[in-house]
């Protein structure tokens, strides 16, 4: 998602968000299966039966998201954990989710895109001595008439503006819970590997998706996941992310 855009929804960005993962997860097994298949061993053949089958699954699922948005937050999870196990490039995903968050933490920057259009006010200068004092007065009355439906206008339209703004930044911190929820699930299963339905033999830990997993958790912003979290109320969560920080 582009930085600043004001029209975000959960429902449209969970949409983007979850096939982006599922491209980048494609575009990775395309680039990589060729290297593996000149291996030559059944466990590299393996590797690239099971990607291939996981690929197509998530491909029946970027479908569906178009008609079932809960869906692809229920798969954002294993969409991540898809990138560790097939040590993707996840810089987009950093990109995307710091601009969620610079978004949720910094709602200010998301006002110019509400109230650019708002004209200011100004007085109209007329000093003209010519006039006798009946048409004095009857200009003051005049402009002050024209002030006030001014102000009362400017006063619903700064309400309207200010309801959108409102949105925006709701839609907003709703995408960023999102990611704190898939990121809760991505630490517990850091933490508990041998437990994760994820890994078939829960005897031997796969190393290299271990330290994948461990590279993108710990290299996140957690200053500004923390920021983002206490934006969204949930403050014991920001505590959490500070102390990581």
């Amino acid at each position: 998602m582009k930085k600043g855009r004001g029209n975000v929804t959960l429902g449209t960005w969970l949409i983007y968000f979850s096939k982006k993962l599922i491209q980048i997860i494609k575009t990775n097994y395309e680039q990589n299966n060729l290297n593996k298949i000149k291996k030559n061993n059944i466990s590299s053949s393996i590797d690239i039966i099971n990607q291939q089958k996981n690929i197509q699954l998530f491909e029946i699922c970027s479908v569906v998201f178009d008609h079932k948005i809960a869906f692809a937050g229920y798969m954002l999870p294993y969409l991540m954990d898809e990138l560790f196990k097939n040590q993707c490039n996840y810089q987009d995903i950093y990109k995307e989710i710091s601009d969620i968050m610079e978004m949720t933490s910094n709602p200010q920057m998301l006002i110019h895109l509400t109230f650019e259009n708002i004209n200011n006010i100004d007085d109209d200068d007329d000093d003209d001595e010519d006039d006798n004092e009946d048409d004095k007065e009857i200009i003051e009355e005049k402009e002050k008439d024209i002030i006030i439906n001014n102000n009362n206008n400017n006063n619903i339209l700064f309400q309207k503006k200010n309801a959108k703004l409102d949105k925006i930044i709701h839609q907003t911190q709703l995408c960023a819970r999102r990611i704190f929820h898939c990121l809760d699930v991505l630490f517990t299963w850091h933490a508990n590997p041998e437990r994760s339905n994820l890994i078939k033999d829960k005897l031997v830990i796969n190393k290299k998706y271990f330290r994948q997993q461990y590279e993108f958790l710990y290299h996140l912003d957690f200053l500004q996941l923390s920021k983002a979290a206490y934006s969204c109320k949930s403050y014991s969560r920001a505590l959490k992310y500070f102390e990581h920080y």
